[in-house]
């Protein structure tokens, strides 16, 4: 299976680029190679060839005694062997379309001497033979055999072509490379420093000195820096409201606690314990409005240390020793852990209460596990029940605030709404990621079955 190409805008940026100057410069060393070098190895053949000429009829033209130095000298100087024909063995006619320089010299010699000219080898010569192709030549009554050298003659025209074409690509590449990386530096730290101010408090316009980078991204930047801004005012203003509102509605509901207490011993107790029931019901309302206002930024900064089994057993003792809640410890990995232990434990009971209020009585698995996702590498807890399920659809929606599965608004029955949303907003704050998914029983869902039992994942990445 071919592994997936990643998806980032450095890559398919330098794939593009790569790929146009890749044609850019094949085209280019294909008119270089047709235009320049063609032509002038072609005038380097014909050039050969003419001297080949001139030295066979040179050859014929001199005294019977003052050829063999005249060969000698051909041989020793120019890398061309001149001698009577004899006999090659097994002779075989070379292949004209793979050594154009032979075949642009047999083409000139065919020219010059009226006679079908065609380069052949020995194949049983051998591998430091001096000479490694041969011709026929017939003139003035003598039949010679004309040999050259492939170092002397240059067979390598194709070569070169290839050689050409190889650093082109490789120079295409290292440049393609470059360029891209110089236009997704600014973004790639614009992504790190917004990385980095999820621990912060965004500005509201990021300098251009510290990206060095153009007018345009100088306004990206400063949109991002301006939309965090205005988020994190609109965070904390949230925060005053529900603050200002819970402590405002505190104090009447103190009064009213003690005025409960003052009553007359003549007032009927059931009404007193529907009373008292009321009130704590709102106070715990008031507190969850708190927790959902709180701002979760300023958690972000309490890093504690731990091992995450024993953390996670020592959140679950106030539980009890039931055998409703199983544990499951990771046993394959080391399990220390660097984060915010006060926000995991509330986001882990958040999740836990939900489960013994949807599934009571039904076994629930609280599981640790290494995880390893492709791009991250972490921890996971997952919180299994047999409840009845979410919905596919409303997976993502129980995660806002006040939205209830149960529509009867019962607090008896479906709680208030916000328990989720606090899960969110803690997990988001501390980067880690949360999600929930319904199974059936036997792991599978037909479209006729609903789904049976909830997942509660949340995955704590390696800082």
């Amino acid at each position: 299976m071919l592994a997936r190409l990643p998806n980032t805008l450095f890559f398919n940026i330098a794939l593009r680029l790569t790929g146009v100057m890749l044609g850019f410069t094949a085209l280019l060393v294909g008119v270089l190679f047709l235009a320049v070098v063609k032509p002038m190895a072609e005038k380097n053949a014909l050039d050969q060839a003419a001297f080949m000429a001139l030295s066979v009829k040179t050859w014929v033209e001199l005294p019977p005694n003052a050829r063999a130095d005249f060969a000698a000298e051909l041989a020793l100087k120019h890398g061309v062997q001149l001698r009577v024909a004899s006999a090659l063995a097994a002779n075989a006619p070379l292949n004209a379309s793979s050594k154009p320089f032979l075949r642009w010299s047999a083409e000139a010699l065919t020219r010059q001497f009226n006679q079908p000219v065609v380069w052949s080898f020995d194949p049983n010569a051998p591998p430091d033979a001096p000479f490694e192709y041969w011709t026929t030549i017939s003139l003035a009554g003598h039949t010679l055999q004309l040999g050259i050298a492939q170092q002397h003659f240059g067979q390598g025209l194709p070569k070169l072509g290839l050689l050409l074409l190889a650093l082109s690509v490789v120079l295409a590449l290292a440049v393609s490379v470059w360029v891209v990386r110089n236009m997704t530096q600014p973004l790639a730290r614009m992504v790190a420093q917004l990385d980095a101010r999820k621990q912060q408090n965004p500005s509201t316009v990021w300098p251009k000195e510290s990206f060095n980078i153009s007018d345009e991204l100088m306004r990206l930047s400063q949109a991002i820096g301006q939309l965090l801004h205005n988020e994190a005012r609109a965070l904390h203003l949230r925060t005053v409201l529900l603050s200002g509102v819970s402590h405002d509605l505190r104090t009447p509901l103190t009064r009213l606690q003690l005025a409960l207490e003052l009553l007359p011993s003549s007032t009927p107790a059931g009404l007193v314990e529907s009373i008292a029931r009321d009130l704590t019901l709102m106070n715990q309302l008031i507190g969850e409005f708190v927790d959902l206002g709180r701002d979760v930024t300023q958690s972000r900064h309490l890093i504690d240390q731990c091992d995450l089994n024993a953390f996670v057993q020592a959140w679950l003792e106030p539980y009890g020793t039931s055998s409703q809640i199983v544990f499951k410890p990771c046993m394959d990995a080391p399990t220390f852990w660097e984060g915010n232990a006060l926000a995991l434990k509330r986001v882990l009971s958040n999740l836990l209460d939900n489960a013994l209020r949807y599934a009571p009585n039904q076994p629930i698995t609280v599981a640790l596990n290494w995880v390893n996702n492709g791009r991250q590498n972490g921890w996971q807890i997952a919180i299994a029940d047999l409840g009845p399920g979410i919905p596919a659809h409303e997976l993502e929606q129980v995660f806002e605030a006040f939205y209830r599965l149960e529509r009867s608004r019962n607090t008896h029955t479906g709680g208030s709404g916000l328990g989720l949303a606090v899960v969110k907003a803690l997990a988001n704050a501390n980067g880690w990621q949360v999600r929930l998914q319904s199974h059936c029983t036997a792991g599978t869902c037909p479209s006729q079955q609903k789904p049976s039992g909830t997942v509660a994942k949340v995955f704590l990445p390696t800082m």
